[in-house]
């Protein structure tokens, strides 16, 4: 039969194959399962004399969205959830338990600490706790409310910040566990401390149970959450450092996994913990202390069952569901053509998705060679405005510190930062074609050509900067986008005079002026995100609302800090100044491989060089839209 009868023959047939494979809910159940049997029969007739015709194509398509739509679990959200609750997280939690048993172990240990150290050492607890709110407490003990402070606030209000700061903190012993675990239990050290000297102070001044029924009205949850947050934590922590049979990468994102589920199950300890807190500790002095013993008890009897007791229980009835390990995502490598047209945002995915998949290589340089010059750098701007960092500057004047620029500009700053940028800009754009490691010897000749333009550019850029207010500058920036393409122009374009190349990319630039300024805003907002996660979001009147990575690294080592240096400020600015620097580095790539990406969609509009390719392979295997098994080996 030929192609064009065979087509004629089913075409209204296939029309309804479409209706199904859309969703239509019109379509009938047993039609549909009548029609499949036959698309698949036609598919088999077209494998076998259609082989390289397009009519093939269309019905192994057809019939694959067909498939997922008749076949596809379509799973109860709220059968779903009840067996998260009933199974899956009992079972995560039985796999976790030794992890449980390290953050009980572990907690415990620095409450007694705490507690020893408070023996020992009066005033213990003002280093912890500080001055003010030990002389409140003292005064309230006077009064004889000595657990006051927990109706000082409207109780919604109470219940609202007591909750938030729950969960901030759960989210911080959770998260740190990242850091091979140490941060999780430096978490742990320092909530552990608290409440065993807190504790122990109370037992000093004769009012131990009177502390302990108020404060274990709440904190039976919330301590019991601040140990699972850890568990979460140390389980994350634990898939980084022993991968097993895993890439580390794979043994990191299965045990994130896991230990999302753990802190999720915290939602409603928290909710719970703050509702107490919020609502009845601040009534303490009115509860009888049979009901204070059994708010304790029936809390603490909850956490113990559902935990530790239930999860036992779940894992002997389910040892199938026990055994199961989960599977490595896998993530198939497309070959998604470079001369194709695109939006600005399928630029940016793209040129994130290039950068992700080719990081082993970018990051040899930028580690190497551009972060090492952009510190140096930094170092001289320490030493030339020592006095000006020793103080707190906001994150943006530290920004324009690093980067030279402004009132801060310095000529060899400038030049290692040139040289810097140009190494990532080289490695980056050999990156888009490379399938190994990008060879020295061509990211130096990629380097030769790109060094003069990009060094224009940035003094371009540095001179806008320096010399013109803030609303000027505003305006000026829609012009930036342009000189983006100069570098991608340059290595990509076919025109073998330099200068034409410098050119094309120019005009690039002018004829993508809108997705240009989309594009770059799209960068530039994952470069805000970036680097407010280090420095911390939510800057209004410098109060910050949310800290950020830097601030919880200061934390950490500010005893050492401050006990090692007497210009302790200068060495907070350095810290969080080496860290933006970094994420600078491992920002620009996606900049520069975008807009390779974006260059490539304006070459195509005018050229075709993809169509012109897709012409070529017209009729012969073409593997770029279809899978190993559509053809025959």
């Amino acid at each position: 039969m030929k192609e064009t009868k065979f087509i004629e023959q089913n075409k209204e047939k296939w029309a309804k194959f479409e209706q199904l494979s859309k969703g239509d809910k019109k379509v009938n159940p047993n039609e549909s399962a009548e029609l499949f049997t036959e698309i698949t029969e036609d598919l088999s007739y077209a494998r076998t004399f259609y082989k390289r015709r397009s009519v093939r194509v269309y019905l192994n398509q057809l019939s694959q969205s067909v498939f997922q739509n008749l076949y596809k679990k379509r799973g109860n959200t709220g059968k779903k959830f009840l067996e998260f609750w009933k199974t899956d997280l009992p079972i995560e939690l039985y796999k976790s338990r030794v992890n449980l048993l390290v953050a009980f172990l572990s907690f415990a240990l620095w409450i007694l600490v705490g507690a020893i150290s408070q023996h020992f050492d009066p005033d213990f607890i003002r280093f912890i706790l500080g001055d003010f709110y030990v002389d409140e407490t003292l005064k309230r003990i006077e009064e004889g409310d000595p657990m006051g402070v927990y109706g000082t606030a409207e109780q919604g209000s109470m219940f609202l910040a007591i909750t938030l700061n729950n969960i901030q903190v759960a989210f911080y012993c959770f998260a740190f566990g990242f850091l091979a675990t140490i941060g999780t239990h430096y978490f742990l050290l320092m909530n552990g401390t608290m409440l065993g000297a807190f504790q122990y102070w109370f037992y000093q001044q004769g009012l131990l149970m009177t502390s302990f029924l108020a404060v274990w009205i709440h904190g039976a949850f919330e301590i019991s959450a601040i140990v699972i947050a850890a568990a979460a934590g140390i389980t994350m922590g634990k898939g980084l450092m022993f991968p097993g049979t895993y890439t580390r990468l794979q043994s990191f994102q299965l045990a994130g996994k896991r230990g999302a589920k753990i802190m999720a199950s915290l939602i409603p300890i928290f909710i719970m913990a703050g509702f107490l807190e919020g609502f009845v500790t601040r009534n303490y002095q009115e509860f009888p202390a049979i009901a204070k013993w059994g708010i304790i008890l029936i809390s603490f009897g909850f956490i113990i069952f559902y935990y530790i007791i239930y999860p036992i229980l779940v894992a002997r009835n389910n040892p199938d569901k026990l055994r199961n390990e989960p599977t490595p995502r896998y993530s198939e490598t497309k070959m998604d053509p470079l001369y194709k047209i695109r939006t600005s945002s399928e630029s940016f995915t793209q040129g994130m998705n290039k950068v992700i998949q080719n990081f082993k290589f970018i990051s040899v340089y930028i580690l190497r060679i551009a972060v090492p010059l952009f510190i140096i750098s930094y170092c001289i701007q320490i030493y030339w405005y020592r006095n000006l960092l020793d103080t707190d500057l906001i994150w943006h004047q530290n920004l324009s510190v690093i980067l030279g620029i402004g009132s801060y500009f310095n000529p060899v700053v400038f030049a290692l930062w040139v040289l810097g940028i140009t190494v990532i800009a080289s490695a980056s754009l050999l990156s888009i074609k490379a399938e190994e490691q990008v060879p020295l010897k061509e990211v130096i000749s990629l380097f030769l050509k790109l060094i003069v333009p990009i060094g224009l550019i940035y003094f371009i850029f540095i001179t806008i900067v320096h010399s013109f207010p803030i609303v000027i500058m505003i305006l000026v920036i829609p012009l930036v986008p342009f000189a983006m393409y100069i570098p991608s122009s340059i290595f990509f374009g076919r025109d073998k005079n330099y200068f034409n190349r410098i050119t094309k990319g120019i005009q690039t630039g002018t004829s993508l002026w809108g997705n240009s300024l989309g594009l770059f805003g799209m960068c530039v907002g994952i470069s805000v995100i970036a680097l407010m996660a280090i420095v911390g979001f939510g800057f209004i009147d410098n109060v910050e609302v949310l800290p950020g990575l830097g601030d919880f690294i200061i934390v950490i080592f500010n005893p050492l800090i401050e006990y090692m240096f007497e210009e302790y400020q200068l060495i907070y600015t350095s810290l969080l100044g080496f860290m933006m620097i970094l994420a600078i580095g491992f920002i620009l790539p996606i900049f520069f491989v975008s807009f390779s990406y974006q260059y490539f969609s304006s070459v195509e509009k005018e050229e075709a060089i993809g169509l012109e390719d897709e012409f070529e392979k017209f009729g012969t295997r073409s593997r770029v839209y279809e899978k190993k098994y559509d053809f025959d080996e």
